[in-house]
């Protein structure tokens, strides 16, 4: 049967350490939860955590206040160790220590591969540029493991209809490459306290770009919420 480990970072209950519960958990203000947190903010059913093909797969129960994972809202998310969720007032810290670290070793070790077999994606401009990358990819946003994998097991046509999607994404974010002006601050262009240089692109690219914000915040709504 698998297991979670959640750390309570926040909220009435910091500190507890709930080590290897039996999946699915649920979350919430109520004592039939198999987590009870002591939060106005948080819904009587909040969250639901249950495991699909080995993976450990977060709801969000339609609470009222919404769930976060490392900052960003979501109502479904694959989790990893290390992910951090947020309910209330409360802050959950998934894994255990030894799983969050082999977890993030996992990934270091995946992407010095990567870069390794790959010596034109490796960046030494500048000499903390490696470190920094290393650094940065160890922040807590909501994919920290990198891209996500692809789905398996998909029939034809869903093979067809995922990669239809991937290619109208593709197509929107080659669009706004394509027409990025870089402009540098010595033009007086622009004022970035840290020194870099900006990115410039026409407002109807802009506008594109917002379309295809919309367009896959409908795509996610729809997966989350099945008619």
């Amino acid at each position: 049967m698998r297991t979670l480990t959640l750390q309570i970072l926040e909220g009435m209950e910091r500190g507890q350490i709930l080590r290897d519960l039996p999946v699915p958990v649920t979350i919430g203000r109520e004592d039939d939860n198999t987590l009870r947190l002591n939060d106005d903010r948080i819904s009587r059913f909040h969250i639901k955590i249950q495991e699909s093909d080995g993976k450990l797969i977060l709801t969000d129960l339609d609470s009222t206040n919404g769930t976060r994972i490392n900052g960003f809202p979501v109502s479904i998310h694959v989790l990893q160790p290390g992910d951090l969720i947020s309910a209330g007032r409360c802050l959950l810290l998934v894994g255990s220590q030894e799983e969050i670290l082999k977890a993030h070793a996992a990934s270091f070790l995946e992407a010095q591969s990567a870069e390794s077999s790959d010596p034109g994606n490796q960046d030494f401009s500048h000499p903390q540029s490696y470190s920094e990358q290393t650094q940065a990819s160890q922040l807590p946003i909501l994919f920290h493991r990198g891209c996500p994998p692809l789905p398996g097991n998909l029939k034809a046509l869903q093979t067809a209809e995922l990669s239809d999607l991937l290619a109208y994404v593709h197509a929107h974010l080659t669009v706004a490459a394509n027409y990025a002006q870089t402009r540098s601050l010595n033009e007086g262009q622009f004022t970035d306290i840290e020194g870099e240089e900006g990115i410039v692109i026409p407002n109807s690219v802009w506008q594109l770009l917002m379309k295809l914000q919309m367009d896959m915040a409908k795509s996610l709504k729809s997966l989350s919420h099945p008619e």
